[in-house]
């Protein structure tokens, strides 16, 4: 299998081999704008069952769901009053979500 690293430093996902070999990168968003498919200050990383990757991006205060080479399926977007709004942190959202875990 593969190693998903969140490295806060460079703003995306490291990924390595078995051995540890760097394969590639999700994400590096330098820009600091959170846009769709924007990985910019990863933290907790999970895999659901069906192999989308869980992303709590801490930067864009979301959990946004991606494929295995980065590609984007969905976010959950949080701060906010409803979908892509921003606002007063309410019920359903957070701010700066550090981890996830995903049931089976």
């Amino acid at each position: 299998g593969e190693l998903y690293v969140s490295d806060l430093g460079r703003a995306c996902i490291a990924v390595f081999d078995a051995s540890g070999a760097y394969m590639r990168s999700l994400g590096e968003n330098r820009s600091r704008i959170c846009g769709e498919n924007d990985i910019i200050q990863p933290a907790g990383l999970a895999f659901t069952p069906e192999g989308h990757l869980v992303v709590a991006d801490r930067w864009c205060d979301r959990v946004q769901v991606v494929r295995e080479d980065g590609s984007y399926v969905r976010d959950f977007l949080s701060y906010g009053t409803g979908e892509g709004e921003s606002g007063p942190l309410g019920e359903g959202t957070f701010a700066r979500p550090t981890d996830v875990a995903v049931s089976s």
